[in-house]
């Protein structure tokens, strides 16, 4: 559900606008796919398209330039992503910052975006809140905090089994079926 409705609100959102062609001719390096601009379309389509329904979406919207070294991130009420510096052993948290998607309309200049440079071998991690939601038979949250934990151990593997050790982890926190959607990507500038 959540990759159909990621693509339909992406193929409404690119398509009642352009062509296949025209998108294929895109600047993508331009500010025509900036995050901030992502997350303003996306509210729009999603208030007028199912107004009076209820119905909100969180984001993490990450554009990466390769070329210039350059992430750009903006967030909607989603867990904030994380960024692994592999030369500093550091992780820095990018915020996610707006509002949730299909409240309310607003204009594009609410909609707010951070960059950072994104170096040789750094490392971003976007995870759906089904991740540190997660609980025990305690109904202890795994959190940020046991996220943060798994990461410390699992960072240095390559990314595929870095994701499977994190998930895993998540699993034996829990010990038993997971109540919401558990999504994890991670993924490393070569």
């Amino acid at each position: 559900v959540c990759y159909f409705l990621f693509f339909f609100v992406c193929f409404c959102f690119f398509f009642k606008q352009k062509t296949a062609y025209e998108i294929y001719q895109c600047d993508w390096s331009s500010d025509v796919c900036s995050s901030d601009l992502v997350l303003y379309e996306l509210n729009h389509f999603f208030c007028d398209s199912f107004k009076n329904t209820g119905m909100f979406v969180t984001v993490m919207s990450v554009k990466i330039d390769l070329d210039l070294g350059i992430l750009t991130y903006s967030g909607s009420a989603h867990p904030a992503g994380l960024l692994y510096r592999q030369q500093e052993k550091k992780l820095l948290k990018l915020q996610s910052q707006n509002a949730i998607i299909g409240f309310e309309e607003s204009g594009l200049q609410s909609f707010k975006q951070g960059q950072l440079f994104f170096q040789k071998d750094d490392r971003i991690i976007l995870y759906t809140d089904g991740i540190i939601e997660s609980e025990n038979a305690q109904n202890k949250p795994f959190g940020l905090a046991g996220l943060r934990d798994s990461l410390a151990r699992n960072i240095h593997e390559p990314v595929a089994l870095a994701a499977k050790s994190i998930i895993q982890d998540v699993l034996k926190f829990s010990q038993r079926d997971l109540r919401d959607d558990v999504l994890l990507l991670i993924a490393q500038k070569m």
